[in-house]
């Protein structure tokens, strides 16, 4: 009887923890995309909530602003990976979950963008990018369509 009674309490903390942390994420990153799978919506809140300061903080406020392209067709994790091999981004994954979790993956376009270091992830993702007259006239990375 009482180890079914620690087990029910287990189970009620697990529930809450894991209601506070979606609230949690649902109220700094907004609402979760309704294309996720039941199995995403269990785990990337998980994750962004573990990982909230990569998220926010610039990855190297020395890198120079530049240029990042887009190509037509390129898969999202692609260019996931690019911004991390560039230094604009800490973590590929956790971007391309924060773009999954958003929608936002079914919404990267194709173009020329300027980023800069001193940009956080979610600051690219967000949009505050594209807006040199010379490249492409998108103000959202996050607008890109692939």
């Amino acid at each position: 009887m009482i180890v079914i009674l620690i087990l029910l309490i287990g189970c009620v903390g697990l529930v809450t923890g894991y209601l506070y942390v979606s609230q949690q994420v649902t109220a700094y990153y907004g609402p979760s995309s309704d294309m996720l799978s039941i199995t995403q919506c269990i785990i990337y809140p998980l994750e962004l909530f573990s990982n909230r300061a990569k998220m926010i903080t610039p990855t190297d406020p020395a890198l120079p602003e530049q240029s990042f392209t887009v190509g037509q067709g390129e898969s999202v994790a692609m260019v996931c990976i690019r911004l991390e091999d560039e230094g604009f981004i800490p973590d590929a994954e956790l971007f391309r979950i924060y773009l999954v979790y958003s929608g936002l993956d079914r919404q990267l376009q194709s173009g020329e963008y300027i980023l800069s270091g001193q940009m956080s992830p979610m600051d690219i993702a967000g949009g505050y990018a594209g807006r040199d007259p010379q490249r492409c006239h998108c103000e959202h990375f996050s607008r890109l369509a692939y």
